[in-house]
């Protein structure tokens, strides 16, 4: 039962609330007509990318795990901002947006299994 919700847990939050903080960071900026695709894109990116971050640090919280006191857990809470970093660099594609989506979800299960091993 552990593993499902190490599992389910992550993909929901990166569904659900993914969707919700794109749209509150989309609601928040103008998109003006200058703007290119690859500017959403970042925006988009960066929205899952704090949502992420923000979902392992919780995570280690809640476990009681400090993730600042030791390297690996600070490794792995903002691992999606050295993803975000890469991604924003490299050209705009459909490939690039499905594989940063199951690298950060795979991020987030990691972050589940280890939580929830302790």
């Amino acid at each position: 039962m552990k593993i499902f919700l190490a599992i389910l847990i992550p993909i929901a939050v990166f569904l659900g609330l993914g969707w919700a903080a794109k749209d509150i960071y989309f609601s928040i900026f103008e998109i003006k007509p200058t703007d290119t695709l690859a500017d959403i894109y970042r925006g988009e990116l960066i929205a899952y990318s704090l949502l992420a971050i923000a979902y392992n640090v919780c995570t280690f919280f809640f476990k009681g795990i400090n993730c600042f006191e030791n390297i690996t857990p600070t490794i792995l809470a903002l691992s999606p901002l050295v993803v975000l970093v890469i991604f924003c660099i490299i050209p705009m594609s459909v490939g690039a947006s499905v594989f940063f989506s199951l690298f950060i979800i795979a991020i987030m299960i990691y972050v589940s299994f280890i939580a929830y091993s302790e």
